[in-house]
């Protein structure tokens, strides 16, 4: 298995050291603080919420390609160390195995992720092909009820099963995997099945929070301390200095001719933390609980203080669910003040401006290869939830809880294929006349191959390594077919396919050049095999078990292969790899 980085192991012990360092000091309250929609749920894209404060980061729900979104939209996670999970369906906890490999090496020292049971399983899970060992894990359960650091306290709400369908839904060993969702308990489902791990779900019960199946989060920023008026400061004579510092932290002063000046009366009053929910109910079995959950009663209009009620709350509740009218009444009990952020399949499928900008460029090339991305609008919201203040997110769709509060969507994710169309034509000189000679030699292509049996499609869904990027994806080929054991991490596979028309494709994995691959692959029409490093990394392939791409090539020719694509390129190399000098006209990449 490769070796986790020198540089991360040093950037932990960085962290640490500065950790250790400022760990008596007093760390000041977060004067800004912001929800942001990364993911907004619609079609083909995950949901979740990235709160982002001048002191720290967190993320509500990590599904499938949150980090890419992450990674193109700018928000960092060099900061992030917590990570709240509102359900364990895979929608939602798909991108964590990726993203603890990115914080790991990105040198965070320890992650925090809270959420419901059997989280943790996960990790088990993943021991196989994936390597934690430079960063710790710590699961926070519902049990600790609620968790605090500088910027903020977050109180855990654990929501069940109504007790009829919990018990109905429960196994001989009162095991519940309950849900009236496919995969709603998918790790417990899974843990099952997974060898090695044997460790069975723990049995829903309102006596235990920590089996609760879904929790909700009340998130209450600190309140900041008052803002010291030098003005009136000025007013009352009081000399620069250290008696300024003794008013800011609330203790009056006497001036050198007696006066006496107040704290009060040159501080502004301490601004309260504006309080967000974030929730989700997956489906009409959760509602009883959360109606009778206690801790939002004090946060919606019977809250004791016009500033304990809830400035905003974030809905990943389905659709369905949210036009029940059980659901309808709980949102009714929040002030008509509040806003009400939905992030479910009801939002456009528009996320990515890279992708979007890459197919159109690319579709200049071929429309038939590369036709131009549907996007499916927003569905809008039924009239009678729009009119509780219901608003649909949109990615970068921005909510300023400090120092001002509002919706902001001046970020708020756009296409614009005039654009990205000029801009290719401008990239480089001469592009136009060089489109035309591309196209006119690929229509002769067309007309030669036309009448010859049509060979498979190849769809890459991406032809990145480690971590994805805003221009590539990580490598993504999913086949069902025999294998072959490569020169990785333990576990891994290569594939070979053979048609019964004749023709052959071998797919190689993550792998160094391996000969068992070499002689299952022979013949091959096409191969197709990773390329990580440029050949000058050559040691470092060997370390981290990959290849070069003057090793793939050589594979390619030992095999005998008509045809051999490159994939897999080292993230340091967005737009194009270095090319090895065998490079030939039998060989191509992506």
């Amino acid at each position: 298995m490769p070796k986790v980085p020198t540089a991360a192991i040093q950037l932990r012990a960085q962290r640490i050291n500065a950790k250790a360092k400022n760990a008596n000091k007093p760390k000041p309250r977060p004067s800004e603080i912001s929800l942001w929609v990364l993911g907004n749920g619609g079609p083909a894209n995950p949901q979740s919420l990235y709160v982002s404060t001048d002191q720290g980061r967190y993320l509500f729900n990590c599904g499938e390609g949150t980090q890419r979104l992450a990674t193109e939209h700018k928000m960092k996670l060099s900061k992030l160390e917590h990570l709240f999970f509102t359900h364990n369906k895979w929608k939602n906890i798909g991108g964590l195995p990726g993203l603890a490999l990115t914080v790991q090496d990105i040198g965070v020292p320890e992650f925090f992720v809270h959420g419901p049971a059997n989280m943790e399983q996960l990790f088990e899970m993943t021991k196989g092909f994936m390597m934690l060992q430079n960063i710790t894990i710590t699961k926070r359960n519902p049990s600790d009820k609620v968790f605090s650091d500088n910027c903020m306290e977050v109180v855990y709400v654990p929501l069940f099963l109504d007790e009829a369908v919990d018990s109905s839904q429960t196994d001989e060993n009162g095991d519940c995997y309950g849900s009236r969702l496919l995969g709603t308990q998918l790790i417990a489902v899974v843990v099952g099945l997974t060898p090695g791990c044997t460790k069975r779900p723990r049995r829903c019960s309102q006596d235990d929070p920590d089996s609760a199946p879904v929790v909700a989060y009340i998130c209450k920023p600190h309140s900041r301390p008052g803002q010291l008026n030098l003005e009136k400061c000025v007013s009352f004579g009081v000399p620069p200095g250290p008696l300024l510092g003794e008013l800011k932290s609330g203790r009056d002063v006497t001036l050198p001719d007696g006066t006496v000046v107040k704290s009060r009366d040159v501080v502004s009053p301490e601004e309260a933390g504006p309080v967000f929910i974030v929730v989700e109910v997956p489906s009409e079995d959760y509602l009883q609980s959360l109606l009778e959950a206690e801790p939002f009663k004090s946060h919606q209009v019977t809250a004791s203080r016009e500033e304990h009620a809830a400035k905003v709350v974030v809905h990943f509740t389905p659709s369905s669910v949210m036009r029940h009218p059980l659901y309808m009444e709980w949102i009714k009990r929040f002030p008509a003040s509040t806003t009400h952020l939905v992030l479910n399949e009801c939002a456009s499928s528009l996320s990515s401006i890279a992708l979007h900008r890459a197919q159109h460029r690319l579709h200049l090339l071929s429309s038939s290869i590369f036709p131009l991305l549907h996007i499916e609008e927003s569905s809008g919201l039924p009239k009678e939830l729009a009119e509780l203040n219901c608003i649909v997110g949109e990615t970068l769709l921005r909510y300023k809880l400090r120092p001002l509060y509002g919706l902001q969507r001046d970020s708020v994710v756009c296409v614009d294929p005039e654009a990205y169309v000029e801009e290719a034509h401008c990239s480089c000189y001469g592009f136009t006349k060089k489109l035309e000679e591309l196209k006119a030699a690929a229509a002769s292509k067309k007309d030669e191959a036309a009448g010859k049996p049509s060979h498979p499609e190849i769809l890459f869904l991406g032809t990145a390594s480690a971590v994805p990027g805003k221009d590539r994806n990580v490598s993504a080929i999913l086949i069902n077919v025999s294998t072959v054991l490569v020169l990785h991490c333990k576990n891994a596979y290569g594939v070979t396919i053979t048609a019964e028309t004749g023709w052959k494709l071998t797919y190689s994995g993550d792998t160094m050049p391996c000969d068992a691959l070499i002689e299952a692959g022979k013949g091959s029409d096409i191969l197709i095999h990773e390329a990580t490093m440029e050949d000058d990394l050559a040691e470092e392939a060997v370390i981290k078990t990959h290849s070069t791409t003057s090793q793939a090539i050589e594979v390619g020719e030992r095999m005998g292969a008509k045809f051999t694509l490159l994939t897999h390129f080292s993230q340091r190399y967005a737009k194009l790899p270095l090319i090895s000098d065998k490079f030939h006209s039998t060989v191509g990449c992506l």
